[in-house]
């Protein structure tokens, strides 16, 4: 129920440092309570959504659920600027899906919206994906449509990390 300007959180992005806090409750960060209802509110529906998203390898197992019963439910966006200045919708989010971020856009790319396999040219294939994150970087690996767990994994060093330490040599 509290307000949230997408200006806000992205000035106060580049400010911090992209320490991983590992004790807290992502279904709680900013990129859920701001960025998801915005991109929800992009929509600009109020038909039942079926939503997919992607938390960290590292806690995964943890940060599911907790993300699943954040956002399966009713949203509200407000727009406070622009040509939709003073409209109000309700995106209904049904279901969430949650996966292992870079096994979630192995996913996207993998199936259609419908679940129906898009990339049978992977049948036989290996598929590496790597996700460079904020603070963490996410791998994941494919090996014929199935996932190899014990190569899936995330290291906690991501772009404002390798950005920080070039700009100090420099």
């Amino acid at each position: 129920r509290k307000e949230h300007f997408i200006g806000e959180l992205a000035r106060r992005q580049l400010q911090e440092y992209a320490g991983q806090d590992r004790s807290r409750n992502k279904a709680d960060s900013d990129s859920v309570n701001i960025i998801l209802p915005a991109v929800l509110g992009l929509r600009d529906t109020e038909e039942p959504i079926v939503l997919g998203v992607g938390a960290t390898l590292q806690d995964y197992a943890t940060q599911a659920p907790l993300l699943q019963k954040k956002l399966t439910r009713r949203h509200e966006v407000v727009f406070r600027y622009g040509s939709r200045a003073g409209k109000s919708i309700r995106p209904n989010v049904v279901k969430t899906y949650t996966y292992a971020q870079a096994a979630a856009g192995l996913i996207s790319l993998l199936r259609t919206d419908e679940g129906r396999i898009r990339r049978t040219d992977w049948n036989d294939e290996t598929i590496l994906a790597i996700d460079f994150g904020h603070g963490q970087i996410n791998v994941a690996v494919m090996d014929r449509l199935q996932f190899v767990m014990t190569a899936c994994f995330a290291v906690d060093y991501g772009f404002y990390r390798v950005v920080s330490e070039v700009q100090n040599y420099l």
